[in-house]
């Protein structure tokens, strides 16, 4: 099956998005701060992936996602 060159980068975006807003969530919610710095390391991570990520007619339509 051929992919559209163009998809995989916007799917890659889109999949390092939910992930961050998803640890930012469960963030939001922890208590143990040991727990706290791994899920602002993944977050980090994944904001540091979407960066590398160039694909800037679809990085103009997603918010700036801040890490709390």
């Amino acid at each position: 099956m051929k992919m559209n060159k163009g998809l995989l980068p916007e799917l890659k975006y889109k999949w390092h998005l939910i992930r961050i807003h998803y640890h930012q969530v469960l963030l939001e919610g922890c208590l143990d701060c040991q727990i706290k710095e791994k899920l602002k390391g993944k977050i980090t991570y994944h904001k540091m992936k979407l960066e590398n990520l160039s694909i800037p007619h679809y990085v103009n339509k997603v918010l700036p996602v801040k890490i709390k």
